[in-house]
């Protein structure tokens, strides 16, 4: 108990610290960097006509993903379940399950609050700018990234489980983050703050699923 206490002691201190870093690069990349990169893609990337059609029109399908991952992997995790298959590849399914609706809720509610206008949007209505708190609706829901909140919680779970896949998965989020700046689908900012919630969002839910799964197993 003692040990876990000092445990939980130390990952709340690195914690707090890597939240002070990132919430001054937050804030730097918002008032000095943002504008600066949306303007240079939409005038640089956005003059090639083939790029501006492939990107202008993407459909945004994260709900869909969402459930095409949470559903089968709960579904698949009570089967081996029952089959007692309690190996790596059932704690990850069982995980999955939890931790991608919590993900989709948790940006949702992000985006909410922080209320702050999309990048395609603000590049026709410049003076829209800053944060509208607690008012996100359809064109002020662009801070935290959505996607990577979602995809940084499923690449840093799968990591986690598979250690083997860990630079694959990161590379992954990686290339991702770099396709929603270079889209102008989201701000640095926004990119930045989402990874860092999907990333923080699967280490607190680890702990909790571990905790619990460990409680139900030795129950039998």
């Amino acid at each position: 108990m003692i040990y876990f206490m000092l445990e939980s002691g130390n990952l709340m201190k690195k914690h707090i610290q890597l939240f002070v870093i990132l919430a001054l690069i937050t804030y730097l990349s918002v008032r000095y960097c943002d504008r600066t990169v949306a303007i240079f893609i939409h005038d640089s990337l956005y003059r090639n006509r083939h790029w501006s059609a492939l990107t202008s029109s993407l459909p945004d399908v994260l709900l869909l993903i969402v459930i095409l991952i949470s559903l089968p992997s709960a579904a698949m995790y009570f089967f081996r379940k029952r089959k007692s298959l309690l190996d790596t590849q059932t704690r990850l399914l069982g995980f999955l399950a939890l931790a991608m609706p919590t993900a989709y809720i948790v940006k949702s509610v992000l985006k909410y609050l922080a209320g702050r206008v999309e990048t395609r949007y603000w590049l026709h209505h410049r003076q829209t700018y800053e944060f509208h708190w607690l008012q996100g609706s359809d064109n002020f829901n662009g801070f935290p990234s959505g996607h990577m909140i979602v995809f940084a919680t499923l690449f840093a779970a799968v990591a986690r489980y598979f250690t083997g896949l860990r630079l694959c998965c990161y590379s992954l989020l990686g290339v991702l983050a770099l396709l929603l700046v270079a889209t102008n689908y989201h701000f640095v900012a926004d990119v930045i703050s989402g990874a860092y919630v999907g990333l923080l969002l699967e280490s607190c839910l680890d702990r909790l699923y571990i905790r619990n799964v460990s409680y139900t197993e030795s129950r039998g």
